[in-house]
């Protein structure tokens, strides 16, 4: 496989460590042990959502039929089991208890979307995907510090304009970590986004791709970082569209300390990369010249020169079949 390509915005200190190459794959740590007891559980049809005083075996009558309602009636310090199953959008919107969420299996306890605006939560084993949530959003969207996800799924099902996961909108958030996880199928839009004032991220044993755009001009990447002090290690990214990892600030300033450390990552080529004289990109760069400047002709045949010779390599390779 060939070198990867890696594109890094305005860095003020960055450390590599390891080696990063193109083609070898990461394979997660075994998961979490699945709750045989819990203090509250969740599934698809709900009860009385009953807590218990010690942990205790799932009971059909006593579970909960939400995220928010077990939250509602845990006390801080409680595991909450979650039946496989598939069930709506979740939210988390006040509180401050330290919970945590474990799932029967990660494939299958499938939620839709998540806004999780409380602190000291954590999430295992389960799946967030993508349902009937208002367009240009998240899948995921983190407001809330001190936040674990460890083999969860997110997957925005390439809908357009939605990111696999948002941190830290309109609120300055810290210590947010995602460990053998896997974020996928963004289109026209990130699969994972950290805006400025969100610091102490952690990226381990993650598989992070499938991101992707539908013109030539579009920009996103599989991770678009303004957090500051970030450890991504072990980590795998791949299939994104014009950069692995952009780090940038965009209108702020970068503190004196504003770090990321880098060890033992896979960076694959990205798709623009990859495929630079693709014909969707080739066509959509033509009408963009057209709307500009339609009397124009220099530039266009420079591209149609290419788009020709693409065309022709792509025949070349159908008669060797």
């Amino acid at each position: 496989m060939t070198p990867f390509q890696r594109a890094i915005g305005s860095l003020a200190a960055v450390t590599v460590i390891g080696s990063l190459i193109g083609g070898t794959i990461y394979q997660s740590s075994q998961p979490a042990s699945t709750a045989g007891t819990a203090n509250l559980w969740i599934d698809t049809t709900g009860g009385s959502c009953t807590r218990s005083s010690s942990p205790a075996a799932y009971s059909d009558s006593a579970a909960c039929g939400s995220l928010a309602a077990a939250y509602s009636a845990a006390t801080t310090g409680d595991t909450i089991g979650v039946e496989n199953g598939t069930y709506g959008d979740q939210s988390l919107t006040s509180g401050t208890k330290t919970l945590t969420f474990v799932g029967q299996s990660e494939a299958g306890v499938v939620f839709g979307q998540l806004l999780a605006y409380v602190p000291n939560v954590s999430f295992q084993q389960m799946t967030f995907k993508w349902q009937d949530a208002p367009a240009s959003a998240s899948v995921v969207d983190i407001r809330g510090s001190a936040q674990s996800y460890d083999h969860v799924t997110v997957d925005a099902q390439r809908n357009a304009n939605v990111e696999g996961v948002f941190m830290g909108y309109g609120t300055a958030i810290d210590h947010i970590s995602w460990t053998n996880s896997e974020i996928k199928n963004t289109q026209d839009a990130k699969d994972i986004e950290s805006n400025w004032n969100v610091s102490y991220i952690t990226l381990d044993h993650d598989d992070i791709h499938d991101n992707y755009g539908s013109t030539g001009s579009v920009h996103t990447e599989c991770y678009y970082s303004q957090g500051n002090h970030q450890t991504i290690t072990n980590d795998h990214f791949w299939n994104c569209y014009t950069m692995d990892i952009n780090f940038t600030c965009s209108g702020c300033t970068l503190p004196p300390s504003w770090s990321i450390t880098l060890q033992n990552d896979v960076f694959e080529q990205p798709q623009l990369g990859r495929r630079r004289a693709r014909p969707h990109v080739l066509l959509d760069q033509l009408q963009q010249l057209d709307a500009r400047h339609p009397h124009r002709l220099d530039g266009r045949e420079q591209h149609l020169r290419q788009l020709g010779q693409l065309l022709r390599h792509r025949q070349q390779l159908r008669l060797r079949e």
